[in-house]
């Protein structure tokens, strides 16, 4: 009887439902999140998939010039360095008030 008049006082029951749904819900929000950033950095790859052929072939482009051969090393450093920045920036530094 004293277990039932405390359940009752205290609420357990309608506070254990809430503490459910927000648990849930910040679940749902938390795997939404992750699933917006890994979805970002795929298109991050797709963009290296893309561009790293094209960059690798410019020498190709431009007949073998000597210029085309230092362009492409250039090209392909700024390119790599670019992703990386970028995939840093979403995974370290972009804040999560959004």
């Amino acid at each position: 009887m004293l277990w039932k008049k405390w359940q009752k006082t205290l609420e357990t029951r309608t506070l254990f439902r809430e503490v459910n749904e927000q648990s849930a819900e910040l679940d749902a929000y938390m795997q939404t999140r992750y699933r917006e950033r890994m979805e970002r950095l795929v298109r991050i790859g797709g963009f290296l998939v893309a561009a790293i052929p094209f960059v690798w072939g410019l020498d190709n482009f431009f007949e073998k010039a000597e210029w085309a051969r230092v362009l492409r090393w250039v090209a392909l450093g700024v390119v790599l360095l670019g992703a990386a920045a970028a995939a840093w920036y979403l995974m370290f530094w972009r804040s999560d008030e959004e």
